[in-house]
């Protein structure tokens, strides 16, 4: 049973936990709204905050740093879909707090264009879990927007 936007126990079953927080942060990656909090990424994946947070120890990541890492792919996502700067995308209440986030994501915008997804995955600081990222950019990699701006 499959429903629609949200992450169900039987659509992720039988996978390994890594794969099931990878498929968690793409949908909140590929969702209408940011995420900024925990909360946030359940919301939006479906997924309660208890589960995520499971899944985040066993995978010895902490969960402030996975929302951190999908807050970021979020406004890598949004941007080559919409047309803007990445950093445009960022709700960030002091400069501060945004230069270290962009510090630890690597880049989002190189010589005005949106970084590739598997760039950013090679450059963040936040996830150092190897299968994690690469089923994150296999998955976001199904269905990536081309267009890059301002060329």
């Amino acid at each position: 049973m499959t429903t629609v936007g949200r992450t169900t126990q039987s659509n992720v079953a039988g996978e390994p936990r890594p794969h099931r927080l990878a498929v968690v942060i793409v949908k909140a990656a590929r969702g209408q709204d940011g995420v900024r909090i925990l909360a946030d990424l359940s919301g939006a994946a479906g997924a309660a905050g208890s589960t995520l947070r499971t899944w985040c120890r066993v995978a010895r990541l902490y969960p402030h740093d996975v929302v951190a890492f999908t807050r970021a792919l979020f406004a890598i996502y949004n941007a080559l879909q919409r047309d803007v700067e990445p950093n445009d995308l960022l709700d960030f209440a002091e400069q501060r707090s945004l230069e270290r986030f962009l510090g630890r994501s690597g880049q989002l915008a190189e010589g005005g264009q949106t970084v590739s997804v598997p760039t950013f995955c090679a450059r963040q600081l936040f996830i150092d879990h190897r299968q994690i990222v690469a089923d994150v950019i296999r998955l976001m990699a199904e269905e990536q927007p081309t267009k890059n701006k301002r060329a």
